[in-house]
Parts: C-alpha cells; structure tokens; sequence
C-alpha cells in the first residue's frame, strides 16, 4: 500500500483501520464480494456443464441461471444438467428450482 508517497506495511496499515474503527467495514464488504466470487463460479459450472450436455445454451436459461443467488440450488442444477439430453428437460428442473 502506498500512502502519502510512501510504501506501508500491512501491520501498521492495520494498526491505521483499527484506530479509524474501519476492520469492521473492510470484514463485512470483503465476505460479501467472496459470497459473489462463490455464487458466480456455481453459476459458471452450471452453464458449462450445461452447455457440454445441450451444445448452445439459449439466452433465457441462461439469464435464468444467472439471476439465481442460492449456491444450493445452482449445485443442484449442475447435477441435473449433466443428466440432461434436451433443452426442454433442463428448463423443466430450472422451473421447479425457481420457484
């Protein structure tokens, strides 16, 4: 970290944010972009699995896929897609998991 033109160590950087109650603020904001990290891989697994299942993935499932937040319910939609030999039959599981 460079700070006023000069390189800070991350002990004192923190010793910084401690003294300005920001650890707190830095947590809360840093848990939630690793819980958007996770939740947009599992978005990614689905559509790949999907996609070497179906071949092209029309654009509604996958803005469908993408809208879900729930890391369970996409895990439960990559399983699904690998059994999935129609188009029609994914949509069916993408239905029920939305609801």
């Amino acid at each position: 970290m460079v700070m006023a033109n000069k390189i800070v160590d991350k002990e004192f950087l923190a010793n910084l944010l401690e003294d300005m109650d920001m650890l707190d603020v830095i947590e809360v904001i840093k848990d939630k972009y690793v819980k958007e990290g996770k939740i947009e891989g599992y978005r990614e697994m689905v559509l790949t699995v999907l996609s070497e299942s179906l071949g092209v993935i029309p654009a509604y499932i996958r803005e469908k896929v993408m809208n879900i937040s729930h890391t369970g319910v996409l895990n439960d939609l990559a399983r699904q897609a690998v059994k999935c030999k129609e188009v029609v039959e994914f949509e069916n599981m993408l239905n029920k998991a939305v609801v």
